[in-house]
């Protein structure tokens, strides 16, 4: 890890991550409308020679073609005061369009900054 690099979430590390990380993430998807329900279920792949997360994703759309399911995982307690970027290393199969939605409290940020 280079420095000021703080590694979130790495799920081929079978030291670092582990059922119990696995357990931190919780499905966001549109469970609770009649028509367009959909699923996401994040899943970790273990092997002899690898392990991998894995996202899968049941799409339902709506009439009107909305549709949506994902997962979250929150990084309350993780200091990152000194970093200053973000890295994503992905890979994805089947869907063309993916999004990845990033939030923030802003609470303790300089007001300059947007």
């Amino acid at each position: 890890v280079q420095k000021n690099k703080h590694v979130l979430v790495d799920f081929t590390d079978r030291e670092r991550f582990t059922d119990k990380d696995l357990g931190q993430w919780w499905e966001s998807s549109d469970t609770v409308r009649q028509q367009g329900m959909s699923k996401a279920v994040l899943s970790l792949q273990q092997t002899k020679v690898y392990q991998r997360g894995i996202l899968f994703v049941l799409l339902n759309p709506q009439p009107n073609g909305a549709a949506f399911a994902g997962v979250k995982r929150s990084t309350e307690g993780i200091d990152l005061t000194d970093h200053n970027g973000l890295e994503l290393r992905l890979r994805g199969q089947g869907l063309n369009n993916w999004k990845v939605v990033l939030t923030h409290s802003m609470e303790d940020v300089d007001p300059k900054v947007t």
